[in-house]
Formats: structure tokens, sequence, C-alpha cells
């Protein structure tokens, strides 16, 4: 299996700045001094001392430090493995789904000396060794149900058999984005009304199933134009375009660029 954690390290680099960027991975920043402005899809947060920023794999982000100090454990996380691994659907939402409202900081004043033993263990056990996602998960379940606990509120509600439905519809685009995915045939699929799965849907990751199908496709092209020599036709049916026009003037809404100059300008 993959391991959970991609990537965990301290870091309190001097003059640190992270002009605008995304990557294929859920992303936690625990400041532990210092401040820096982080902004998240277009929404600025000034984080400081004890302060938790979860990051989403659709997100674009940007990182400017404003204070000399800028100390702050970082843990990227492997979408598929953590979602098959954390079972509740819960503690899940607060690195996967961010809707519209959604305030991607959390005060760990309370349980202060908990996280940062925590993300301490995260770095400590990334090894690699046999049973180090079991130790890595524990850690991670560990925190985010410390996070539940202060901040009930702020988590998906209840975990119903129907909203245990819309995960997995979730899910599903997420593995399957680059099939000829019909909402009408999901919602057929799982039992479930169009306008209560587009309702529902809509709740929970702050976007429709068919924008968030667009969402995940584009995301995946975005990765490919950066990481591959393919051409711009072949990764937008790799990504699920079956119109490469459709593909181009979505790109360039969500991107402000063409596709071309998306990989020309990484």
């Amino acid at each position: 299996m993959q391991n959970i954690v991609i990537s965990s390290y301290f870091d309190d680099t001097v003059s640190y700045h992270k002009e605008i960027h995304f990557h294929n991975e859920y992303e936690l920043i625990c400041v532990l001094d210092g401040a820096a402005q982080v902004t998240i899809n277009g929404m600025e947060y000034t984080v400081s001392k004890n302060n938790l920023i979860f990051i989403s794999n659709l997100e674009q982000h940007s990182v400017k430090q404003l204070h000399p100090s800028y100390k702050r454990f970082c843990v990227t996380l492997h979408v598929p493995t953590t979602d098959a691994c954390l079972q509740d659907a819960r503690l899940l939402s607060i690195l996967k789904n961010h809707p519209q409202n959604f305030v991607h900081v959390f005060d760990i004043t309370p349980f202060q000396n908990a996280a940062v033993r925590i993300f301490q263990n995260i770095i400590s056990y990334n090894t690699g060794d046999e049973y180090a996602n079991d130790l890595v998960l524990a850690c991670i379940m560990e925190l985010l149900a410390l996070i539940r606990k202060h901040n009930p509120e702020r988590f998906a509600g209840s975990h119903s058999p129907a909203e245990d439905k819309i995960f997995k519809i979730q899910q599903f685009i997420d593995q399957y984005f680059y099939e000829d995915i019909k909402i009408d045939a999901l919602s057929k699929e799982f039992f479930i009304s169009n306008f209560y799965l587009s309702h529902k849907f809509k709740a929970l990751t702050g976007l429709s199933p068919k924008q968030y199908l667009i969402s995940v496709r584009l995301k995946q092209a975005s990765l490919m134009l950066l990481n591959t020599d393919l051409p711009v036709s072949q990764i937008a049916e790799k990504a699920g375009f079956s119109n490469h026009s459709n593909f181009i003037k979505s790109f360039k809404s969500v991107y402000q660029l063409l596709p071309k100059d998306f990989r020309l300008n990484k």
C-alpha cells in the first residue's frame, strides 16, 4: 500500500514565500511561531502561533511569511490512501470537503502540547517501515478527533446511511473521474433522487456533483500538463473530457490560462 504521508517536516525557513500553487495531496500546516499570510482559493488568512491550516487537494494556495520567525510543521497526505484508511467520513470531511463558507484555520491552543506531540510522531513514524502506516494513521485520527472534539460544528453532521451514500458517490467520482460518468446514473445506482443528491452533495463539498466532477478532471489534467509531455488533446481525453473545446473553456475559466500556456508557465 502507498504510504499515507507523502512528506512531513519541521521548517523555519527565513523569508519564506510560496507563490500560488497546488498539489494532489491533502496538506496540514501547524504554525508554532511567527506569522504568515495564507491564501486558499482566494480567501486570505493571517495565521500565527497555534493555528492549524487544512488545505484540500483541489485548492490553489499561496503562503507569504509576515514575521522574521515563521516556524511550522508541514504534512502532506496521499489522497487515495488516506480516503481508504480513514473510515470515519466525519473526520475525513475536514481534509476533503470544504464548502463555500469553510474556514481553513483552526485554533489548537486548547490541545497545543498534544498537537505538537502528534506532528513530531508523524515525522518520526514516516519511515516506510512495515507498520509505519498504522502508526501514522493513529496519529492522524487522534489529531482529527481532538479538533472535532473542540470544533464539532465545523465537521460534517450526522453519520447517517444517506450521508454515507454521498461520501461513496464522492469517492466514486474521485476514483473513476476519467470514465463517462452520468449524474443521473449515479442517483439510480445509489437509490437516491437527483434533487437529494445535488442538495446534499453541495452542502458537503460546496459544489454540485457535476461541478465536482469537472473540478476533479481539471485538477488531474493540470497535473498531467505539469508532469508529462502528453499532447493537450490526449490529456483532455485521459482526464475524462469527451469534448476538447469544453475542456479548453473549462480549464481557462479556472486557471485563467490556456492549457498550453499553463504548461509553459510551470
